[in-house]
């Protein structure tokens, strides 16, 4: 990222079967997999609060990925819920992921690193995200209808509807 704004920030932390935390900050997170920067100004309670850091998502290291990549997914909703720009920073060296979007009228977006996508519940441009293994092919198409993006989603990682 070129420009550092303040924002909420996606990172991982392997103690206790793995954990997502999300982190406020007005500066760079070291480690951070993603980041979103709302569309209004951030409390700044948000940055003191135990230093801005809360864990949102446990229990996801290990055989079963799934816990994983839905971790992802709630991420992205986080971002859409607060009407934001979201950046995929970087993946985990352990279990890189692929992020996707759909839009209501079918177009696939994929979601490239250090690109910022806005999304936007007040817009209501973009219905689902789904999160599967970077190496997977499956989203690597023009078009899909919403119903059949989270039905592949869920087959090979995950999906979220967005609403």
């Amino acid at each position: 990222m070129a420009e550092t704004k303040p924002a909420c920030y996606l990172t991982f932390d392997p103690a206790s079967g793995g954990a997502f935390f999300m982190h406020w900050s007005e500066t760079m997170v070291d480690g951070a997999l993603a980041c979103f920067v709302p569309a209004k100004p951030i409390p700044k309670f948000k940055f003191n609060h135990r230093g801005g850091r809360s864990e949102f998502c446990r229990g996801i290291a290990g055989g079963n990925k799934k816990p994983f990549y839905n971790g992802w997914c709630s991420f992205v909703r986080e971002a859409y819920k607060n009407n934001a720009d979201l950046t995929f920073i970087q993946n985990g060296e352990e279990n890189p992921v692929g992020l996707y979007l759909v839009k209501k009228d079918t177009t696939v977006v994929k979601v490239n690193f250090n690109e910022p996508v806005h999304v936007s519940k007040d817009s209501g441009e973009f219905a689902v995200v789904g999160v599967i293994p970077f190496v997977n092919n499956s989203f690597d198409v023009q078009k899909m209808l919403p119903s059949l993006f989270t039905s592949v989603g869920e087959e090979h990682g995950a999906a979220l509807s967005l609403e």
